[in-house]
């Protein structure tokens, strides 16, 4: 293997293990523009539900996508915890797999109360015509330059990154490939891989703090060890 697609959560626990490159991030665009390079967590409530605040889950049950998404529970996750509420203890976990557009229709039908989804699900579906956004509120939410709901801050997008061995010229020719590929039309939203000299410098140090003080206490299998 000498090239690796990623998340933030396990872009961090790979690279502690051997020291990765990172060549580019996957970006969103909806309408032919980017909007997007970043993931982070919204925390959905229907608006009639009167839920309005993190502790008025107590005792209710709260849908997340996977243990080891990380928009679609990770960051959800450390909002709820720093908020002082922890699953099981203080509201019921219902795990409901991909796809994370199942899980707003559940929430949008009573069968969740809330639902832990990656920022801009909620918009894109509704640009679709498939929900009413307008149907939901965000729990914690917080300001982002983002026109979509969210509930905890913003990280680098999935990644695309070279191991230790491979070579510069290989890595500046599979790049330049990345770049120059049509977007993926198929996925919802469109996306292609925007790289360094595109962009901001990939805030790494923050996702890794984030990771060891929080996401290394959750029970997501390969990632509920660090170092």
């Amino acid at each position: 293997m000498q090239f690796v697609i990623t998340n933030p959560a396990q872009f961090v626990q790979l690279n502690s293990h051997a020291p990765l490159r990172w060549l580019a991030s996957l970006r969103s665009t909806r309408d032919g523009k980017a909007v997007s390079n970043v993931i982070g967590s919204v925390i959905l409530t229907r608006r009639d539900s009167g839920i309005t605040t993190a502790h008025d889950l107590i005792g209710k049950t709260v849908g997340a996508i996977d243990a080891q998404a990380f928009g679609g529970y990770l960051l959800g996750y450390k909002a709820l915890s720093d908020a002082g509420l922890r699953p099981e203890r203080d509201f019921h976990l219902r795990f409901t797999g991909f796809p994370g557009d199942a899980l707003i229709y559940m929430l949008r039908e009573k069968a969740v109360q809330a639902a832990i989804v990656p920022v801009c699900l909620l918009e894109n579906m509704d640009q679709e015509g498939l929900i009413n956004k307008k149907d939901f509120i965000a729990l914690l939410s917080r300001p982002t330059p983002l026109p979509c709901l969210t509930s905890t801050p913003l990280y680098p997008d999935w990644s695309f990154a070279a191991l230790p061995a491979v070579s510069d010229a290989l890595a500046d020719r599979v790049t330049r490939a990345l770049f120059n590929a049509p977007a993926a039309a198929s996925l919802p939203p469109p996306r292609h891989f925007t790289g360094a000299r595109q962009r901001r410098p990939v805030r790494w140090k923050r996702c890794c703090v984030m990771f060891v003080s929080t996401l290394s206490s959750v029970d997501c299998g390969w990632m509920s060890k660090v170092g």
